[in-house]
């Protein structure tokens, strides 16, 4: 029946999801950072708290995180990108 799902889709949709136009929210401007810290939970907590920040990613390596920054203008990435930088917590 139309509509329904089966038990082949139970196994393999695992859910659905809106897409967003993120310039229509002020936030269409994005930006990728590395983040090398040894305060991973306080960095953590920051992006929790940051409207900025989409997703956070745990990486190997040199550097500890990716963060995706999604803003109105490059302006505001800038800005974004100072806190980082003049945390002593934090560095890029």
């Amino acid at each position: 029946m139309k509509g329904q799902i089966d038990e082949t889709d139970k196994k393999i949709i695992s859910g659905y999801h809106a897409a967003l136009n993120m310039h229509n929210l002020n936030r269409g401007t994005t930006s990728f950072m590395l983040v090398k810290t040894e305060h991973c939970l306080a960095f953590i907590d920051f992006c929790k708290e940051t409207e900025a920040v989409t997703d956070l990613f745990r990486i190997s390596g040199e550097f500890n995180y990716l963060v995706k920054i999604q803003t109105a203008t490059a302006e505001e990435i800038a800005e974004f990108q100072d806190v980082i930088g003049n945390d002593h917590l934090f560095r890029t």
